[in-house]
């Protein structure tokens, strides 16, 4: 597509956000690229009658219209073909789309999803989170304390949560100072073998 192109398509589309009954003849919706009718779409869904893309839509851009316009969601059939970043990004505003994808295959951002969904805890790897991936994800979803496996907590982790959530029970507490202990040691044996 030619710049000339493009920005006329540009113009086209803004055109319409402005003004849905604009007089715009069926050959000028031809030249629009996916990108402009994600961008139409995602505004105006009216229009969705007047594509002739959407098997031209990428990945990126189905996540795009579908996050806002879940309804368009049925003309979508590459579910499987879809990125961790596009199910994250996609299931953290619109998780009624859950049973799409494959859980187990996917490398889902698994903090930042459960930071909008925590519902989905369960179906997570949260085996594979850092201390710091739960630290970030305490900060917004302190409920999800009973499942976080605190040993891989460093000192900044607990600082950075605490200063968010300061409440802490006995076994965080606990918790807490083994953290301190082990690294307090671990500096210690360190400092001792390179004499």
């Amino acid at each position: 597509m030619t710049k000339g192109v493009a920005m006329a398509n540009k113009k086209l589309v803004d055109l319409l956000l402005q003004d849905e009954n604009a007089n715009v003849a069926n050959e000028e919706f031809e030249t629009l690229s996916g990108n402009d009718w994600v961008r139409l779409l995602s505004k105006k869904p009216q229009f969705a009658d007047k594509c002739d893309k959407w098997n031209e839509f990428d990945n990126d851009e189905w996540v795009e219209l579908i996050t806002g316009q879940p309804q368009f969601a049925d003309k979508f059939n590459k579910w499987a073909e879809l990125g961790w970043e596009n199910w994250t990004g996609l299931l953290s505003k619109q998780p009624q789309f859950a049973d799409k994808g494959d859980w187990e295959k996917q490398q889902i951002n698994w903090w930042y999803l459960l930071s909008y969904q925590p519902q989905f805890a369960d179906r997570c790897n949260l085996e594979s989170l850092t201390g710091q991936n739960w630290s970030w994800l305490l900060r917004e979803q302190p409920q999800l304390a009973d499942k976080c496996d605190w040993r891989k907590f460093d000192g900044v982790d607990w600082v950075l949560l605490l200063q968010e959530q300061p409440q802490t029970s006995k076994t965080e507490e606990e918790l807490l100072l083994q953290v301190w202990c082990t690294q307090w040691c671990s500096f210690l044996c360190l400092w001792y073998l390179c004499r």
